[in-house]
């Protein structure tokens, strides 16, 4: 495996593991309803 191969493969093994570990929180906004 070349430097060049080598390198591609671990940006993208970066790149996926980034990707995955991003969760966005959705903010609920119950001020206006009324309790249940």
């Amino acid at each position: 495996m070349g430097k060049t191969s080598a390198g591609f493969w671990t940006v993208l093994g970066v790149m996926l593991l980034g990707g995955c570990a991003h969760q966005s929180q959705v903010k609920v906004d119950n001020s206006e309803q009324p309790y249940r």
